[in-house]
């Protein structure tokens, strides 16, 4: 077994694990003492094709590929920061839930501008998910920090999107 850092998942055992687990195969990868197992690919925003996986276990944790953002409405960044994905999994699970993950696609970034415009200020929401306790999480309070960060970016010339739903002033 692996020994974990103070305050993160003792994930057990890893491997690398592909495509299409079955609930029968998750539950016999948790009884060889595995604690986490990838099913990769590249899902829809919902997750229920995850939940007989979840169903077939009680520990397993269990990480999804990155969302299909082709067949994934946007989300304005409001929308982005509730998004919480042990809601997404049920009551019960949130223990399962290992961490996050936030991914840029770079075909059509030609320089820094572009990437800063892509990442903020989404990708302080993603941070503050992964690295807060989920009673610290309102949008209320995160609003009023990104507007403090903008003056801060904009102050460093980096460019951002000015979501309306902030008072970037």
């Amino acid at each position: 077994m692996t020994d974990s850092a103070p305050g993160k998942p003792n994930l057990g055992r890893f491997g690398s694990f592909g495509r299409g687990v079955t609930p029968a195969q998750a539950k016999e990868i948790e009884s060889l003492g595995y604690g986490a197992v990838w099913v990769g690919g590249s899902p829809p925003a919902e997750l229920a094709w995850v939940e007989p996986i979840l169903e077939a276990t009680t520990t397993l944790q269990v990480a999804t590929g990155i969302v299909n953002i082709w067949s994934a409405p946007a989300k304005t960044v409001a929308e982005s920061f509730g998004w919480e994905p042990a809601e997404a999994l049920g009551p019960g699970r949130a223990a399962q839930v290992a961490g996050v993950e936030a991914a840029i696609w770079a075909e059509t970034i030609s320089g820094f501008d572009d990437l800063s415009f892509l990442l903020l200020p989404r990708l302080p929401g993603v941070a503050h998910r992964a690295w807060s306790l989920p009673e610290a999480s309102g949008w209320a309070g995160h609003r009023d920090r990104l507007a403090r960060h903008g003056r801060l970016w904009a102050q460093d010339g980096l460019t951002y999107f000015r979501a309306a739903s902030v008072d970037w002033t």
